[in-house]
């Protein structure tokens, strides 16, 4: 099982809830980071998460966001 989310929450909110959802069988997760949660400490530390690919809020993303149709 995948799952996508969005977080500009501080670690401390986040890896107890990346951690049960691993429990409960999620084995991917793409996380789009922003805020506290793009800073380069915090960054790291999810970088470190096996199956966590953390995606960041760049220009690029944004202008593809921008011509999205969602």
């Amino acid at each position: 099982m995948n799952l996508i989310l969005c977080n500009s929450a501080s670690l401390e909110q986040t890896i107890p809830w990346i951690f049960y959802h691993k429990l409960i069988s999620v084995s991917n997760f793409f996380l789009f980071v922003e805020g506290k949660a793009a800073s380069p400490t915090v960054s790291k530390a999810f970088e470190s998460i096996l199956g966590l690919k953390v995606i960041y809020r760049a220009r690029e993303l944004e202008e593809k966001q921008a011509k999205s149709r969602i």
